[in-house]
Order: structure tokens, then C-alpha cells, then sequence
């Protein structure tokens, strides 16, 4: 495995890991932009009630996920 796949890989886990443990409450969405990563969320009632994660490497995400 590459540096580069090690470290995206270690990112992503933080970020699964943070996400878990985090409370959060959307404000509103300020911008929408092009990038490799694509992270899609629909509000219900004031409260997540999905969220979605498309990657350049959407099998790693789909891994981590499961």
C-alpha cells in the first residue's frame, strides 16, 4: 500500500471514528463544490436522518462502512 493510501485511509477512520462520537446539529449548507469526496446528508425535523459518502476509492469506503 502506497504513503499516500495510508494516510487517506488513517483519515478517513479519524473521521469515521470522530463522526460516531460527535453531536452535531446542521446549521445550513453554505457551499457546494466539486471534489474527489462527496458527502451527501438529508435533514428530516431538524435531524440527520441520512447520510451518504462517495469517494474516488468507494471500495475503502464501502469497507469501513460495513
Amino acid at each position: 500500500m502506497t504513503e499516500q493510501a495510508l494516510g487517506k485511509q488513517a483519515a478517513v477512520t479519524t473521521l469515521l471514528e470522530v463522526g460516531a462520537t460527535a453531536i452535531r446539529t446542521l446549521l445550513g449548507v453554505d457551499e457546494i463544490t466539486a471534489a474527489p469526496r462527496l458527502f451527501r446528508y438529508r435533514i428530516d425535523g431538524g435531524q440527520f436522518v441520512e447520510c451518504w459518502l462517495y469517494d474516488e476509492d468507494q471500495a475503502l469506503i464501502d469497507r469501513l462502512w460495513a
